[in-house]
């Protein structure tokens, strides 16, 4: 099964350029978005539930992040992982009272 890496090595073979990926985990992809909601990194937070994808690359932008217990997550890859999120909810709906709670 192929994903996009192969297409993007198969475009810039073609073209004979280094593609810039913006996706998450890249920095320029979590600098834009605070950039464009006009956001200090430092006072931003991702909330995600790829330790990768999610948090790894927006705590690489200076950003703080909070890890939901669904979707992609884990327990084991987190006990595993050098990236560790700022906290770990159960779900979205606890964000507002971890927040209130760590803040």
């Amino acid at each position: 099964m192929l994903d996009t890496g192969a297409f993007v090595a198969g475009l810039e073979y073609a073209a004979q350029v280094e593609a810039t990926v913006l996706g998450k985990p890249s920095s320029a992809y979590f600098a834009a978005a605070c950039e464009a909601l006009d956001a200090d990194p430092g006072m931003t937070w991702m909330v995600g539930d790829d330790l990768e994808s999610d948090i790894a690359g927006a705590q690489g932008t200076g950003l703080r992040t909070v890890l939901v217990r669904t979707g992609k997550f884990r327990p084991d890859a987190v006990e595993r992982a050098r990236t560790q999120p700022d906290g770990i909810v159960s779900s979205i709906g606890q964000l507002p009272e971890w927040l209130e709670a760590h803040l």
